[in-house]
């Protein structure tokens, strides 16, 4: 019998014999595929790969093809698909917050991802600090890939431009939930999880923004424990999301 240690350890391990690479136009039925651009400098520049390399490709719409590398260039790998694999969608999982500054915005994106938060919404509040311009969101939707790549989703968190508060809580149906410190507290009964949590800036919520959730039925939740910073609070909410949401 293996320890959890060991069986955590096995798992990584398996995760980790191909690496992945991005391939938004693989399909189930390819035979080969030519890999170019940052991708193909990745493998082939950076991870030095040669004929008859594994890898894993994955178009960010749930495919995900096993191949290996029959030639490669430079600036190009040619691959021989082996199995391609349609999985299922993730379940919808919406997280709208407002964008802290600088690489905490980013921690936020990768980890939302890691976590299985299907859909972003960088939000803008009364309080924003910061709104990512189009250079910014290029970096976002670039960790999103890279998270996938490292954790093995096949399926891209989407990025949404930039939307104020009041169109978010106008436009999203179903269950929602804002986080602020005046909303009740989380407990065990609250595990019906919603589909979207909305999550202010560091100066909170103003309390118009409050009103105008509790008016178009969001409930407003507070976690328990401390004030958390809004990365770490989308961080939490997409754990619970991941744990609860159904």
């Amino acid at each position: 019998m293996i320890s959890a240690r060991q069986h955590l350890y096995l798992f990584s391990k398996d995760l980790s014999m191909a690496d992945r690479y991005y391939a938004t136009d693989i399909n189930l039925d390819q035979s080969e595929y030519l890999l170019t651009g940052a991708e193909a400098h990745h493998l082939v520049q950076v991870c030095r790969a040669r004929a008859g390399t594994e890898v894993v490709l994955f178009n960010g719409k749930g495919l995900s093809a096993t191949a290996i590398v029959k030639q490669a260039s430079k600036r190009e790998a040619l691959l021989e698909i082996q199995s391609s694999v349609q999985s299922d969608p993730l379940p919808s999982r919406t997280i709208a917050a407002a964008i802290p500054k600088g690489d905490r915005a980013l921690t936020m994106i990768e980890k939302c991802t890691e976590l299985g938060v299907t859909r972003f919404i960088p939000l803008q509040t009364e309080r924003s600090v910061t709104l990512p311009r189009e250079g910014k969101r290029d970096r976002f939707e670039r960790a999103v890939i890279e998270a996938c790549k490292q954790c093995g989703r096949d399926e891209i968190m989407t990025i949404d431009s930039p939307c104020a508060w009041k169109d978010v809580a106008q436009s999203e149906m179903g269950s929602r939930w804002m986080f602020d410190v005046s909303g009740e507290l989380i407990t065990c009964d609250s595990f019906n999880w919603p589909r979207t949590v909305a999550i202010g800036p560091e100066g909170g919520w103003t309390e118009i923004e409050v009103s105008l959730a509790k008016e178009q039925g969001w409930r407003v939740a507070r976690l328990p424990g401390a004030v958390l910073r809004v990365e770490t609070a989308a961080i939490a909410a997409a754990s619970l999301m991941q744990i609860f949401s159904r």
